[in-house]
């Protein structure tokens, strides 16, 4: 337990001093304004001022706090008439003073009860005093506690917070609801994103009090008007110290916590403060002390004890690094070297391989290349000895995706160590499998951010743990190889464009000998350009026309002229004075799109265009052409030119031909060509790929006959002579020769060609065809004949000329004449009257106008007309001719033929009969029906047709709907079949079909389809709505699949959930069972009989009662459903428990039960999960209890004597015993020392116990956790000496488990099992190992605590201590200032007196001096000059010292420094012959530094170096700029150095040189003078400058010495000269007449310096006053008005810093100039000064020159200043 009577920070404290006696009380007769106003008297403050104690003769009867205040004013209560006895709290808690006997009892007291207050009264129960959380926590002061302890961890987190605009009252309220004693005020910033709360002010219960006291309107009163502000504040992360701290120095009980960017996170008050010395808290912060010691102790430990282990591995593992690293990078020079020397890629990857191989002795490595499709193989391989090769191997996975490479791409190196345990993809593993892989180390190769392949390390038959090294190594070996495949690709593509640059090279230099050539020509040939170009032109048959790319005709030649009948100047424009034509006049306007299309194609294409067309001649005739056009080059622009070639001829036979020519097209088009290269002397052929290869189904055996002819002897004669002429004449060769194959015989034309010397190509063209057709073309007539007669033709030929007309035999039949009247031949000349009498009258001339039309060239001749034969007959006839023209286009000719369609027009006439009878029934919309094509068109469709799909005739019209749109996409398919079946049978018979409504439901139909003609492909169909037959149909087939499905559902159902089904019928007493449920008990189908009796003698005897009793309550209705859980006996005896669920579904009209269905679920398993979780339960919950006393106490017999009970109950074991092993025996030796033991078995406690081979054999297995367990001694295998022991203890059964602190073995956890053997169950062992965690927990929780009290009070001694000797450090730091302030005023002032008598004697102020005198002057004041140096020095020295010297630093010149500096030491050179030399290089930079202390650095090198040279001796002064280091990251820097021929320094003394007050002559009769002091203060200035010093030195030669000063650059500032080193003191401007002499009041004490000052001033022409102390300065000031004033510092009476201060509070003196003169020459005194309201300061000693520059520069100031306000107003 924690002792409560010792605190952790302070060892004995007294509570009594808690107790605040100054308690405000009052009567309950008061009311509870004087209440108020008792508690708001500022007079009153303290600790108890929030509460008064209301008392009744002299007995406390109650309190009244703040809080109840707060609470009133929220409440609105009228405070003027409130009594006190009416609101006060009571009962009142109290305490006795003599109870008061521990501060943290008091403390625990008073957070038990939620008290802020605790009156302590005496043995009469009279007020003694008060103790409230506020005494409390001061009188604690736990500052080590506070230290430990962050505000994070103690702040209350949840505060309440309000806007600055809500009223008091609502704060009040806020105050009441809450119970808190403060609220504090908070804003949203807008501009924070996102918003945050900061704090603002504060507002506790005093303020309402307070507020309440002064009689102000909470209701009116805003919040921001009365709260506190600004607030105090600590971050969370702060010690609880610096939250104490700030609440003692400002008075104030509570600081807010706020975060980084200021934002609202909690509060501490002095409640805060006080909870975390409560002893629990305290525990619970030695527990993480604790836990830091035992990390500590822990990591400590084990450093001795693996260290000497550590030290061997390191090496070990160092050489083993080394060696591994030198063979890896061995292997990395040897592929860099290999890469390097060699381009061929196929041995850098060998090499690789076979490299990595040997260095990571795997049992492969191969490279895998990738191609485009993503597909690759092995291109480079290294394996072991017998290994399998998959060199060349390609793999196959599906699974490789560019997604699945894209990180490979990126660098992701794939680890495996086993694929069987690597989460991969089957088809993966198994690809792996196939290459011989098991575990496998793979590498992107990354070529220019393309993964160009694979390195692959693997191992075939066993695991591998791949190690970083490796993987390190191939990641560095990929970018070697990634870097060798780049240069040889590189290298390939630089063979490839030098292989290019030579043919280049050669091309162009057969360019540049052709162009030479061409140059030669050039001339000749332009200039006969043109006339060819014209004869070309003008001798043409053909129209050539040039034209501008828009269109426009530019020139025309001869032949144009004739063609369109317009002149050169007509298409030129030139004649008409207009634009020029414009080919769209050229051509009529069904033509103009086909001529635009084909001149913007030309354009575009820039290749040959042709065309037929028909041109418009210049009288508007029309005439087709054949139009060839091209772009043609001219310069900068391009023309158009167009040949046109008149085809009038030609037209006149295409009608004629066109037939022949639609077979003829078809075969010429397939034509293809067999072209082969052949090189007969090395009987090579290559094959060209032409048509003929894709299009000839037996290409292949056509092409080997072919090269049968070619390559066999004896053929030569037909195939090997023409190539020998082909080759010898250099001409073509061509010949004829045929292939015989199977099927058929293919007759060849082939063309022999030379290509060079030596090779040939052939062109066979397959001429099979054209044999076959001039077969075809000769019998073409003659089935012409057969033709025109089978197909009633007639065939006439009129000759207008003669106007006769020959007509055929069947001419003749088809006008009724009889031709053997005429003439006896089958063709005969008839007159044209013959032909005109036939035709019917009524169709005569309108046939007779159409022939002349025709003639004319007007119209086409192709009409219909009637016939009227002799007989009477009526035929009808149609009649189409063309006229034949001559040359000049007149008609000689006219030829045609005639076609009776009698049958035709009959046959439309039923035709439109049918179709009527037709449209009655398509109308009447008794079906669907539609006309469609096999393109899906419907074409028509009636009303019914549309109402099926949900359309209106007006929505859709015919001829947008189609097939594909309203048929859905699983219906083409069948539809696609349909229409094929269609195509071949011409109808369908009805099938069903869907389609798709226009709202997207489906429409089912019935649907007959009929073909109408095979031309155009079109169809009808008839449509039949079969959706709702369809419905019914779907809707019952559903229902039986639903049924079945159910079933099946049911029976899956209820066998994977073990459960079965029994169906009761109660009348006859029959229960059926199903299979699984007799499966369920282990029964077959046939084992168990259907009857109640059988499930009845099953029933557990004990559950059959409960089993009748639910049943009956079930079957009276008292119960929805029937469920019980009972026990059921199987087959083999055992039982189950079984879940019965079950509903009476049957009942007669009387309401007696007639069946009863129900289930029977198998809930063995979780019967049995249930007692686990159970009893699990109940053991976690008594481990919880256990832990929970344990932890309660830090006392380790306690804590063992509660564990050995608790597991004893818990694991009912007959003795549980901790045994501790003595801490030096080796784990031999040890006793238990605690147990807990029944039924009066022997205590083993104190009973010491040796095992020999316990330490030797056991001891390192328990310390890593291992556990013993042994169900009977006896019989479980245990050596002889161990069951001796344990049988002395009446043993067993053992179970043992290992107690390990800090991975130390410090003892065991026994249970013993003394009554027989016994099974431990895992839960036992599991539960002992958790008990066995919680003692070492506490064990070394108990340990920790001592730890810690000991630290406690170690780290209080050293605090202590520490205290100390800060406070001595301090106070000696204050004394050493102190007596070198007043060392420098005492010496200053006698210092002042001297030099200033000195200054006024040389300037012969007090008379004339000769030089004897002089002389004397000079070594006084030259004795304390040095005097005054020496006292700057050391005060120097001490300021630097103490941090007190801050740089004055601004941009400065160099040059004026370092001249400024030697004119200081020019004079002592001078005297010693000393030759002094500045090197200064040219335009030095000014930089940033401090110039007089900088000046008086290099001042005190030059004194040195003038004191230590010897006369005749040099000394240089040199600056110079080094360039930096960069290397190194050496910023800029200027050196400055002093050089000297000086006596030198040897090495041993140059350390000495810049310690303080250190010299290296030092004995009595030392030769040169001086304190120790300079280059001491030289090396402190420069550092502070953050530079350096240096020397260099040799004895006898001299020495140089150097500073590094930082090079800041500045800009250029104008050269100065130092004031007191120019000043002439007659060029000071002093008062002219003793009338204007200026009246300057003295206020000074010492006489010495009143005579000098006074006299030397008097001298000088001013009037002088005196004051001997500061109220006398004030006096004379203000009586006298001074013109300036001069005021020493330290005084008698009233200093001078005061005096200052009065006048300055004088309006008449307010702007009266006042130097301060003092010896006090710390910068901080010059501060003080001048903050007084000096104008200037001057330490003494002061140089009355100076004094008397700086009196007249304040005088004309404030002189100037002066006439500006006189000029102004």
């Amino acid at each position: 337990m924690v002792d409560y009577n010792q605190s952790p920070t302070e060892t004995t404290i007294d509570p009594k001093t808690a107790i605040a006696l100054n308690v405000l009380t009052i009567s309950p007769e008061a009311t509870v304004e004087e209440a108020i106003a008792l508690m708001s008297n500022p007079s009153r403050e303290s600790d108890s001022s929030s509460i008064i104690v209301v008392t009744e003769s002299d007995r406390i009867v109650g309190i009244v706090t703040e809080r109840d205040i707060v609470r009133l004013a929220a409440q609105q209560q009228p405070l003027q008439s409130l009594l006190v006895g009416e609101v006060m709290s009571q009962p009142v808690i109290t305490l006795q003073q003599s109870e008061l006997t521990d501060i943290f009892a008091i403390i625990d007291f008073l957070q038990k009860r939620g008290l802020r207050h605790l009156p302590i009264v005496d043995d009469h129960d009279r007020l003694l005093g008060l103790i409230s959380h506020e005494s409390l926590q001061r009188l604690t002061r736990p500052v080590d506690l506070m230290r430990l302890r962050s505000v994070g961890e103690v702040m209350a987190q949840d505060v309440v917070t309000s806007p600055p605009d809500r009223t008091l009252l609502d704060i009040a309220q806020l105050l009441t609801q809450n119970r808190v004693s403060c609220v504090i005020i908070t804003e949203f910033d807008p501009a924070d994103n996102p918003p945050i709360e900061r704090p603002v002010g504060i507002i506790t219960e005093r303020d309402i009090v307070q507020f309440q006291a002064v009689g102000g309107a909470i209701r009116e009163t805003s919040a921001q008007e009365v709260m506190s502000s600004p607030l105090f504040t600590v971050r969370p992360d702060e010690f609880l110290w610096a939250a104490q701290q700030q609440m003692e120095e400002r008075r104030i009980r509570r600081v807010v916590v706020t975060g980084e960017r200021g934002n609202l996170v909690g509060i501490v008050t002095q409640t805060t403060l006080l909870r975390a010395f409560n002893p629990i808290e305290i525990y619970n912060l030695a527990e993480n002390l604790k836990q830091k010691v035992n990390r500590l102790e822990a990591e400590k430990l084990a450093l001795w004890e693996r260290r000497n282990q550590e030290l061997q591995e390191e090496v070990a593992a160092q050489t083993q690094r080394i060696q591994t690293q030198a063979q890896r990078d061995r292997l990395l020079l040897n592929i860099s070297t290999t890469i390097r020397n060699s381009l061929d890629l196929a041995t850098i990857l060998q090499t690789a391989v076979d490299e990595v191989r040997q260095v990571l002795s795997c049992d492969r490595v191969i490279i895998y290349k990738f191609e485009d499709d993503l597909s690759g193989s092995v291109i480079a391989e290294s394996i072991m000895a017998g290994g399998r090769s998959v060199l060349h191997s390609q793999a196959n996975d599906p699974c490789v995706t560019r997604e699945w490479l894209e990180p490979y791409r990126q660098g992701r190196v794939r680890v495996v160590r086993d694929i069987y345990d690597d989460s991969m993809t089957l088809c993966h593993q198994e690809l792996l499998l196939s290459f011989d892989i098991r575990a496998k180390l793979m590498v992107p190769l990354v070529v220019d951010d393309r993964l160009w392949g694979l390195m692959i390390a693997s191992h075939r038959d066993q695991p591998r743990d791949w190690q970083t090294g490796e993987i390190q190594l191939l990641q560095a070996l990929s970018i070697q190889l990634a870097i060798a495949l780049k240069q040889a690709t590189q290298h390939e593509q630089l063979q490839n464009e030098i292989r290019q640059r030579q043919k280049a090279q050669l091309a162009l230099a057969s360019l540049n000998s052709e162009l030479e050539s061409r140059v030669e020509q050039r001339t000749a040939e332009l200039q006969a350009r043109e006339a060819r170009y014209r004869g070309l032109m003008e001798g043409a048959s053909d129209a050539i026309l040039l034209a501008t790319p828009e269109g426009y005709l530019i020139e025309a030649n001869r032949a144009a002229e004739d063609l369109f009948g317009y002149s050169r100047d007509d298409f030129s424009g030139l004649s008409l004075e207009r634009s020029p034509l414009h080919i769209s006049q050229l051509h009529p306007l069904e033509e103009l799109d086909r001529i635009v299309s084909s001149l913007e194609r030309i354009i575009e294409e820039k290749q040959l265009w042709v065309l037929d067309t028909r041109i418009l001649k210049a009288d508007g005739s029309e005439i087709p052409v054949d139009i060839s056009g091209s772009l043609i080059k001219v310069g900068q622009t391009h023309i158009v030119q167009g040949i046109f070639r008149d085809i009038s001829d030609r037209a006149a036979f295409e009608e004629k031909l066109r037939s022949s020519e639609t077979e003829l097209r078809s075969v010429f088009e397939a034509m293809g060509d067999l072209v082969l290269i052949i090189a007969p002397d090395a009987r090579k052929v290559n094959v060209m790929p032409t048509r003929h290869q894709i299009l000839e189904p037996q290409a292949t055996e056509i092409l080997d006959q072919t090269l049968d002819c070619l390559f066999q002897d004896e053929a030569e004669s037909r195939t090997r002579l023409p190539i020998l002429e082909a080759l010898t004449t250099g001409k073509t060769v061509s010949f004829e020769y045929q292939i015989d194959l199977e099927d058929r015989r293919i007759y060849f034309e082939a063309s022999i060609s030379p290509m060079s010397d030596r090779r040939v190509i052939w062109v066979a063209r397959d001429m099979t065809k054209r044999k076959q057709a001039e077969a075809e073309i000769f019998q073409l007539s003659q089935r012409l004949k057969i033709a025109l007669s089978s197909g009633n033709i007639g065939f006439w030929d009129w000759d207008l000329r003669q106007n006769q007309i020959t007509w055929d035999e069947q001419m003749y039949a088809l006008y009724g004449v009889d031709n053997s009247s005429y003439f006896s031949s089958p063709e005969s000349v008839v007159a044209y009257e013959v032909w005109s009498h036939g035709v019917h009258p009524d169709d005569r001339q309108a046939a007779a106008d159409l022939l002349q039309k025709a003639i004319l060239g007007e119209a086409d001749y192709n009409t219909e007309f009637r016939v009227l034969h002799p007989d009477g007959s009526l035929h009808y006839i149609k009649a189409s001719g063309l006229v034949v023209r001559d040359e000049a286009g007149q008609p000689i000719s006219m030829i045609g033929v005639n076609l009776d369609i009698t049958d035709i027009r009959q046959a439309e006439a039923a035709l439109q009969a049918s179709e009527t009878r037709f449209r009655r029934v398509f109308d009447s919309n008794v079906v669907g029906m539609m006309f469609t094509n096999f393109a899906g068109d419907i074409i028509e469709a009636n009303d019914r047709f549309l109402e099926m799909l949900g359309y209106s005739r007006a929505q859709r019209p015919m001829g947008l709907i189609n097939w594909a749109e309203i048929t859905p996409p699983e219906y083409r398919e069948l539809d696609l079949q349909a229409i094929e079946h269609l195509r071949q049978s011409g109808f369908i018979h009805p099938f069903e079909k869907a389609y798709r409504h226009q709202d997207g439901h489906l429409v089912f139909v019935l649907i007959g389809v009929a073909m109408l003609s095979q031309t155009d492909e079109s169809s009808v169909c008839v449509v039949v709505d079969i959706s709702a037959q369809k419905a019914a149909l779907q809707e019952r087939t559903k229902a039986e699949q639903a049924l079945q499905e159910s079933k099946l559902r049911l029976e899956l159902g209820l066998a994977s959930a073990n459960t079965g089904l029994w169906d009761w019928k109660m009348q006859t007493g029959e229960l059926w069972f199903n299979k699984q449920w007799k499966s369920m008990l282990g029964y077959q189908e046939h084992e168990i009989e259907n009857r109640l009796t059988e499930w009845q003698s099953r029933v557990h005897p004990d559950d059959l009662a409960q089993v009748y009793q639910d049943v009956e309550r079930h079957i009276q209705g008292k119960t929805e459903l029937y469920r019980n859980e009972h026990r059921l006996r199987c087959k083999d005896g055992s039982y189950r428990w079984i879940l019965a669920q079950g509903r009476m579904v049957e009942r007669d009209a009387e309401g007696r039960p007639l069946r009863f269905i129900g289930t029977h679920t198998d809930i063995s398993d979780r019967k049995k999960a249930e007692q686990t979780i159970e009893q699990q339960a109940q053991r976690e919950r008594l481990l919880r209890e256990t832990n929970q006393r344990i932890s309660q106490s830090l006392d380790l017999p306690t804590i063992f004597d509660t564990a050995s009970r608790e597991i004893c109950n818990c694991l009912q074991g007959s003795r549980v015993g901790i045994f501790k092993f003595y801490p030096d025996s080796g784990y031999d030796d040890g006793e238990f020392v605690a147990e807990s033991v029944v039924n009066d078995f022997p205590s083993v406690l104190a009973i010491p116990v040796h095992d020999h081979c316990f330490g030797e054999n056991y001891a390192s297995l328990y310390a890593q956790g291992r556990y013993y367990v042994a169900d009977d001694i006896h019989h479980d295998g245990l050596e002889n000496c161990h069951v001796d022991i344990l049988s002395q203890f009446q043993v067993r059964a053992n179970l043992v488990i290992p107690i390990i602190c800090q991975d130390v073995l410090w003892g065991l956890l026994c249970i013993h099992q003394c009554d027989g053997p016994r099974h431990w169950e895992q839960s036992d062992i599991d539960l002992a190992q958790q008990f066995s965690f919680q003692l070492a927990i506490a064990i070394q929780q108990s340990n920790l605590f001592e730890q810690l009290q000991q630290e406690l009070r170690e780290r209080q001694q050293t605090q202590q201590q520490l205290t100390q000797r800060n406070q001595e450090l301090i106070r000696a730091t204050r004394l050493k200032d102190e007596f070198l302030a007043n060392m420098s005023h005492e010496l200053r002032t006698p210092l002042n007196a001297i030099l200033g008598m000195t200054e006024g004697l040389h300037e012969e102020v007090f008379g004339p001096v000769n030089d004897r005198q002089l002389k004397a002057l000079q070594t006084v004041e030259r004795s304390a000059s040095h005097l005054l140096a020496l006292i700057n020095d050391i005060l120097d020295v001490a300021k630097i010292e103490s941090g007190q010297v801050e740089l004055e630093c601004s941009p400065t010149a160099i040059a004026p420094l370092c001249k400024s500096s030697i004119a200081f030491i020019k004079q002592q050179a001078l005297k010693k012959r000393i030759q002094l030399s500045v090197n200064l290089p040219l335009n030095l930079p000014d930089i940033i530094l401090d110039e007089r202390r900088i000046r008086q650095v290099l001042i005190n090198l030059l004194n040195n170096a003038v004191k230590f040279t010897p006369e005749g001796g040099s000394i240089t002064l040199e600056v110079i700029l080094p360039p930096p280091r960069e290397a190194e990251g050496e910023s800029p820097y200027l050196r400055f150095s002093v050089r000297d021929t000086g006596i030198g320094i040897s090495p041993e003394n140059i350390k000495k040189l810049f310690q303080p007050f250190m010299q290296i002559d030092s004995a009595l009769n030392r030769q040169y003078q001086g304190t120790g002091l300079g280059l001491a203060l030289t090396k402190q200035i420069v550092e502070l400058h953050g530079g350096r010093v240096g020397l260099t030195s040799e004895v006898g030669v001299g020495s140089c010495f150097s500073i590094d000063l930082p090079y800041q650059a500045s800009v250029m500032i104008p050269q100065r000269m130092d004031s007191e080193a120019d000043l002439n003191p007659n060029d000071v401007e002093t008062p002219s007449t003793p009338n204007a002499a200026p009246l300057l009041l003295l206020a000074e004490d010492n006489e010495a310096n009143i005579s000098t000052i006074s006299s030397y001033l008097t001298a000088k022409g001013y009037r002088i006053e005196l004051a001997k102390n500061g109220q006398e300065a004030i006096n004379q000031a203000v009586a006298l008005s001074p013109d300036l004033i001069l005021m020493d510092i330290q005084m008698p009476g009233m200093d001078g810093l005061e005096a200052m201060k009065r006048i300055r509070e004088i309006p008449e003196l307010a702007t009266t100039p006042i130097i301060a003169l003092t010896a006090l020459a710390m910068e901080s005194d010059r501060k003080a000064c001048l903050l007084a309201g000096a104008n200037e300061y001057l330490s003494k000693p002061v140089r009355l020159k100076q004094l008397t520059m700086t009196i007249q520069d304040l005088l004309n100031s404030s002189e100037d200043a002066l006439h500006q306000k006189t000029d102004a107003v």
